[in-house]
């Protein structure tokens, strides 16, 4: 079954969809060809700060929750 006939498949009665991909947009790479791609730094670097906020915030909670068991908070 090739791409658009899956998506096809699909039946959505509220909305007439388009397929994502076509046929047309696979063919032209085979096994060993240089696929082009590129990245974006921002991306990168998003995902970084994201990380390194978790990673803050889930040693404070870590803190507080040692800190609420000791004897002198009761």
């Amino acid at each position: 079954m090739s791409l658009s006939q899956f998506a096809a498949s699909h039946d959505d009665s509220t909305a007439e969809t388009e397929p994502l991909f076509t046929d047309d947009d696979i063919v032209g790479f085979t096994p060993g060809d240089m696929v082009p791609w590129h990245f974006m730094p921002s991306i990168i670097v998003a995902s970084f700060f994201a990380s390194l906020i978790g990673t803050l915030l889930t040693v404070e909670l870590l803190q507080r929750k040692r800190l609420g068991k000791s004897l002198m908070s009761r």
